[in-house]
């Protein structure tokens, strides 16, 4: 607070300027109602408070529904993306089961029940109801293919529903064999619009595809529910045994799953916590079907949605997601009605701060125009008072329109000392521009109100303004005419000027407390009397005068575990050991809360000895700071509880790529302890194939590209094995906006990816013999022939058939039929090189593909080998079997440098044809003139 010297005036002056202080006060007092100015003037005051505030809730509303959005569409993605990656997951299991067929054209029900047993649907497919096969069937091949059924055991089988059409299909095989699924057998799937579309799609495109919502036969009730099937087509027509799987053209089946679209996405969603209201549409369903699956809940007020489409199984799905309630309370803050609380007390003040002014200001001009009517009525007696107090009296004479002026007026109005009179309009001359009007306007209401008047006006004094105070009174004849004004007019440029300076001091000070939100107090240490501004009673919500001003009195409101510290500050200011006083501590409110407040003050004044005999301060309200330290610190702990408990890996990576903090869960993963772990850096673990790529995210990351990347990668155990993981890593920065650091999520997904490599193993190979299946042998025989023709190499292509192998399986049984197959499969891969390939590609049929013969002559060599090792007796259970084989060779470059794989195939298949005319048992290369003579192998 400014300091203002006082100067030295004599006693008279003093009593009498406390007289007139103490009438205001007491006038001021006695007013006790607004005028209509003041009170819509004050109104309109908290107004303007009212709608700042609500632009500045506005702005922070807007802010946090930015926020919500944001989270929101990182959880709904994440969660969309899981759908569709469980249903990509189940075309995988239906192109392993479509790789069955290929592999065993002739594939039983007990055949197909194993393989259901293998993929464990319940465990790695929860959801699915059912795995089938559709047989397709001409109208001619419809009874045969009931009776061979019918024959197999299964007395009751029909195809339904019955009728004549074009084309058939049935439900030949469902897994598991449940009586729901029961229900399903014989049922002619083209019958029903939704299904037949959903597999003519499926041979069109050779991809999986999958209906629409459909009646599933195994619920046995008409109602429709969230069903689903997808079709996979299976091209096993013995027309076509030849043509690649590829290429085909005549579709004998299908392989399909169906399951309940609600129970799948139920099993996906509910590891995804507080995805909201989530619905799924088919887009290409009818209006009235359009909807998949609901995942209900409770809107939040912020209604917004996210929408996301995905072809899945040939169809359009979109995903429609809303945040709910619970997912809006744990992300947005709200601070609105904090806002509006503190924006409508703030606006009350500044209105009551407006309204008090008015009503001191009215008094005062109250006051000083009664006094003005006073000094005029006894004018003539103060004459003498006037001249000493320089007090300028002049007479209008309306009538002539002549102004009279006394001796002051040259010291007052700056005119010569012997101008007496003047004309009223050379008189206004005299006024200041800017306040000739409200002078002009204050005349008129006197004159047409019958009422005295006075103003304020500044006036050109010779070369400077001045500012003049000038009071009248109108005197009318018995008629009601104006006849004269009387008047004084004295000099207030000083305390016009003093008062305008105190009014700017007043206002940088109101301005700076206001800005600040500081109350300030004063104390008189001497007396030990307290001055608290009305500002700072406000703030605890205590009226003026409920605060006893004593020291003692204002301790007591502190909080008795802060009240030490306070003490112990203030006597260290008293002291000198600290040059001001400054502490946070805690202050009782009227309504019993405590409120916590920033406390400062200095010593403005001591005595001779030192002793502080003044002290100044403010102290200003910090709580809304405290609180948001107390949220932020129990954020912290949130985030410190999951970052240790959390069930993925979690970690805080530096700018130079070393571990900050890791969690338990990423020790485990990786086989390390904490300390072993921080010595490293994320490079250190990570697979040098995957280093670069996610290098390249991090540079994008930091240039601000993305603002956070996930990735599938692969560390290295403690022990050095490779483990699979999902990488997510996003950045953390400080209230700078610099980046500080980085939080990766690290989930292990190693037994995910063992799985995907399972099923493919499963697509790509024999079952029984664990050989490559003709899919698989078809693109290597592809890329060997096309890397003989760029180097030169010959290679070799066989054609293998287990001769008589039918009649083994007649005789004794397809089990002791597998026997010899791995046992046959097995002796041929004794005989061959880790880069020769052999291939089951039917049930006794193999292919040998030989790469990088030194000679052609090679391959002859071989197959005779191979004639020889597989004749060896071969004891299975009680019975000895000598099994031979018929070869048939094709070598490349034969007769034709740009030969292609249908024409190597063929020519093998020629040299087969060639064995088995002569008997079997043997090997013929293509191109020679004879069959190569064999040793005598028992047949």
């Amino acid at each position: 607070m400014a300091e203002f010297d006082i100067y030295p005036l004599n006693n008279e002056f003093v009593h009498s300027t406390y007289a007139l202080l103490m009438e205001l006060v007491i006038r001021t007092n006695q007013s006790l109602l607004l005028k209509p100015f003041t009170l819509v003037t004050s109104f309109v005051a908290f107004l303007f408070g009212l709608v700042l505030t609500f632009f500045v809730a506005g702005e922070m509303a807007e802010t946090e529904s930015v926020r919500l959005e944001a989270a929101y569409n990182v959880t709904f993605n994440q969660a969309v993306d899981a759908v569709v990656g469980k249903i990509n997951a189940y075309e995988e299991m239906l192109r392993a089961t479509q790789g069955l067929f290929y592999v065993s054209p002739d594939l039983s029900r007990e055949d197909f029940a194993n393989f259901y047993q293998s993929l464990k649907l319940e465990e790695n497919y929860p959801g699915i109801q059912g795995l089938g096969y559709v047989v397709a069937l001409s109208p001619e091949q419809k009874q045969t293919h009931i009776n061979a059924v019918r024959q197999s055991g299964m007395l009751d089988y029909d195809i339904y529903p019955q009728g004549v059409r074009d084309e058939y299909t049935s439900n030949l095989y469902i897994e598991p064999v449940t009586k729901k699924n029961m229900l399903a057998l014989g049922f002619d799937m083209y019958t029903d619009t939704s299904r037949r579309e959903a597999m003519d799609r499926a041979v069109n495109t050779r991809k999986a595809s999958i209906t629409e919502k459909v009646f599933l036969k195994q619920d046995g009730s008409d109602s429709t529910i969230n069903g689903l099937l997808m079709y996979l087509p299976v091209y096993i027509d013995a027309s076509e045994s030849d043509v690649a799987i590829e290429h085909r053209t005549i579709h004998s089946g299908w392989v399909y799953a169906v399951f309940r679209i609600d129970d799948v996405l139920q099993d996906v969603l509910v590891t995804h916590k507080n995805v909201g209201l989530v619905n799924i549409y088919d887009d290409g369903a009818e209006k009235s079907e359009s909807l998949l699956f609901s995942l209900p809940g409770i809107a939040s007020e912020d209604s917004f949605s996210l929408q996301k489409s995905y072809e899945v199984g040939g169809r359009t799905w979109s995903f429609v997601g809303q945040p709910d309630r619970e997912f809006a309370d744990s992300i947005l803050r709200n601070y609105t009605l904090i806002t509006w609380i503190i924006g409508i007390v703030i606006s009350l003040l500044f209105a009551l701060v407006i309204a008090a002014i008015a009503k001191s200001r009215a008094n005062a001009i109250r006051i000083a125009s009664q006094m003005t009517k006073s000094y005029r009525q006894n004018a003539r007696r103060l004459a003498l008072a006037t001249e000493a107090a320089e007090i300028a009296i002049w007479e209008w004479d309306v009538e002539t329109n002549i102004i009279m002026f006394d001796s002051m007026a040259s010291t007052v109005f700056g005119l010569t000392s012997s101008t007496e009179q003047m004309d009223y309009a050379e008189f206004e001359k005299l006024i200041h521009e800017a306040d000739l009007l409200p002078f002009r306007v204050a005349v008129e209401q006197s004159i047409q109100q019958h009422k005295s008047f006075e103003v304020r006006s500044r006036i050109h004094h010779g070369s400077e303004i001045r500012m003049i105070h000038t009071s009248a009174e109108l005197y009318f004849n018995d008629a009601g005419q104006l006849l004269s004004l009387v008047g004084v007019s004295y000099d207030i440029t000083e305390d016009w000027q003093h008062q305008k300076m105190i009014l700017e001091t007043e206002q940088r000070w109101k301005h700076a407390l206001e800005g600040s939100g500081a109350g300030v107090w004063d104390w008189d240490v001497a007396n030990n009397v307290v001055v608290f501004s009305d500002k700072l009673l406000d703030m605890l919500g205590y009226a003026p005068g409920e605060i006893i001003g004593q020291m003692e009195h204002w301790l007591k409101l502190i909080h008795p575990q802060d009240i030490e510290r306070v003490t112990a500050d203030i006597n260290w200011m008293f002291s000198g050991e600290k040059p001001e006083y400054r502490n946070e501590h805690r202050i009782l409110s009227k309504d019993g809360s405590w409120k916590w407040m920033l406390g400062s003050a200095t010593v403005a004044e001591r005595d001779t000895q030192g002793n502080p005999v003044r002290v100044i301060g403010t102290k200003t309200d910090i709580s809304w700071r405290k609180q948001a330290e107390l949220a932020l610190q129990q954020s912290e702990e949130r985030f410190r509880n999951a970052f240790d408990t959390a069930a993925i890996g979690m970690a805080i990576v530096g700018l130079d790529g070393r571990w900050l903090e890791v969690n338990g869960a990423l020790c485990r993963m990786l086989g390390y302890s904490e300390e072993e772990l921080m010595d490293k850096t994320f490079v250190d673990v990570t697979h040098p194939d995957d280093l670069d790529l996610d290098l390249e995210y991090v540079r994008k990351l930091l240039n601000g590209d993305l603002e956070h990347y996930q990735m599938e990668k692969r560390y290295f155990h403690k022990t050095g094995d490779v483990i699979f993981v999902l990488l997510s890593v996003s950045l953390v920065r400080n209230e700078n906006g610099e980046v500080i650091h980085f939080i990766s999520q690290i989930e292990d997904v190693t037994a995910r990816k063992s799985e995907s490599d399972r099923i493919r193993q499963m697509a790509y190979h024999d079952t029984l013999t664990g050989l490559p299946n003709r899919r698989l042998f078809d693109d290597h025989i592809s890329h060997t022939l096309a890397h003989a023709k760029r180097v030169g190499y010959p290679i070799a292509l066989m054609f293998v058939d287990v001769d008589h192998f039918k009649q083994i399986n007649d005789t004794h049984g397809h089990d002791v039929g597998d026997v010899i197959l791995k046992s046959v499969a097995d002796r041929m891969t004794h005989c061959l090189r880790q880069t020769d390939t052999l291939s089951r590609v039917g049930g006794d049929e193999f292919v040998i593909l030989l790469t990088e013969l030194k000679k052609p002559d090679d391959a002859k060599l071989v197959a005779e080998h191979i004639l020889e090792t597989v004749s060896q007796p071969l004891h299975v259970n009680t019975h000895d079997f000598c099994i031979t084989l018929s070869i048939g060779v094709a070598i490349f470059p034969g007769d034709a440098e740009n030969e292609t794989v249908s024409e190597l195939t063929k020519k093998a298949d020629l040299a087969l044809y060639e064995v088995k005319s002569a008997g079997r048992n043997g090997v013929h290369v293509f191109g020679a003139n004879h069959l190569m003579a064999q040793p005598d192998f028992p047949k």
